[in-house]
């Protein structure tokens, strides 16, 4: 399972320092997309493979699957971190994400997400009351913890 949450920048070129225990669980060789909220999500090829079959049975005549299917589909590339456990972000996912240089990424049990910081913290500024109201909707739509 993927999960924790860690502090890093991107390099010059691009580059992103995948922690080491992601980069176990996440293999050789993975794929990273646009992820919802701003953020790329990383999969391992397995849960990747999990996702695509899912978006591949949408209806190619419903508007919103063919939206959905080209927002995934189509920002997703295939990746692998090099011996120092980097791994290069295409250019076009940093800008989607809206990176600059300080990321947090964060394991999310099938995949990792990466943010731009600002927008994590950001996204992350929730009073107890939010959250207590989160999990009220969570309780009510059967998720009890």
């Amino acid at each position: 399972m993927l999960i924790g949450e860690y502090n890093h920048t991107v390099d010059s070129k691009g580059r992103v320092n995948v922690p080491a225990k992601f980069r176990n669980e996440l293999g050789d060789s993975f794929i990273m997309c646009k992820g919802l909220d701003k953020c790329i999500w990383v999969y391992p090829q397995d849960a990747w493979e999990e996702l695509a079959a899912k978006i591949k049975s949408l209806p190619t005549t419903d508007r919103n699957a063919r939206r959905f299917s080209r927002f995934i589909l189509g920002s997703a590339c295939e990746c692998s971190p090099d011996k120092q456990g980097r791994t290069k972000v295409a250019q076009a996912l940093i800008e989607y994400a809206g990176i600059t240089k300080d990321i947090v990424v964060v394991g999310v049990e099938d995949k990792v997400e990466i943010w731009d910081k600002a927008q994590w913290d950001s996204f992350n500024d929730m009073s107890d009351d939010d959250i207590n109201d989160v999990a009220q909707e969570m309780y009510e739509a059967g998720i009890n913890i």
